[in-house]
């Protein structure tokens, strides 16, 4: 197991908002592909964003839209890896310092240090897995089975990928049915995260909720 890392009280405003911001990055990616897809594209089914009309409206013209699908899932997965190391933070005031959602799942529920957090740790892992295992094993992408995991977050990260899974480079697998379920596991996920951060023994509403106070008044708090 490796080492963890202490967490300053100070910097609790930011672990509930990135990781919420991370999921709200790659939900507007996914709507802009939406709304960018081709008619005459959605007709083969298979590419309908073959075509280079968000990429040519920012500046970076002759690339599909479709590449867009590595920042999204890259967002998806480091969303789902914050969000379990907020939880940590919540109860204990740490974090495991990897990226592998099992490890963080576990360390999470085994290393629980109020009681009452063991039984709502475990019911989230029992309702998110199905979810964030097609993000670790990379079977969002239909040809991949669950052999490899990236442990390290690193699939969508690096061109260059070892001991992770496979992306396929002909791209036929970015269809709108895929961009559809990203944003339906991005909003369960949300739901269940959130729930659980209200249900957390020790927890302080202005640390879990943005919308509660400012980062000032955040910061004034926790002296």
């Amino acid at each position: 197991m490796s080492k963890t890392k202490s967490n300053p009280k100070e910097t609790g405003y930011d672990w509930a908002l990135f990781p919420q911001f991370y999921f709200l990055s790659a939900k507007i990616l996914c709507k802009k592909l939406q709304d960018g897809a081709d008619a005459m594209d959605r007709l083969t089914v298979q590419k309908p964003f073959l075509n280079s009309s968000i990429c040519d409206d920012y500046g970076f013209p002759l690339h599909s839209n479709y590449h867009l699908i590595f920042p999204i899932i890259f967002n998806v997965k480091h969303g789902i890896e914050l969000y379990i190391k907020t939880l940590g933070n919540l109860d204990r005031d740490e974090y495991l310092p990897i990226h592998d959602y099992k490890k963080l799942l576990n360390y999470l529920i085994d290393d629980v240090k109020q009681p009452d957090n063991k039984v709502i740790f475990e019911k989230l892992k029992s309702e998110i897995w199905t979810i964030i295992k097609k993000y670790y094993f990379g079977t969002y992408i239909p040809e991949n089975m669950e052999w490899d995991a990236d442990i390290q977050n690193q699939a969508e990260r690096y061109p260059h990928r070892e001991k992770c899974y496979k992306i396929p480079y002909n791209y036929d697998w970015v269809t709108e049915k895929l961009v559809n379920m990203i944003i339906d596991d991005i909003d369960f996920l949300q739901s269940k995260f959130r729930e659980v951060w209200i249900k957390t023994k020790d927890n302080d509403p202005i640390y879990i909720d943005p919308k509660v106070n400012s980062p000032e008044a955040f910061l004034e708090k926790v002296k």
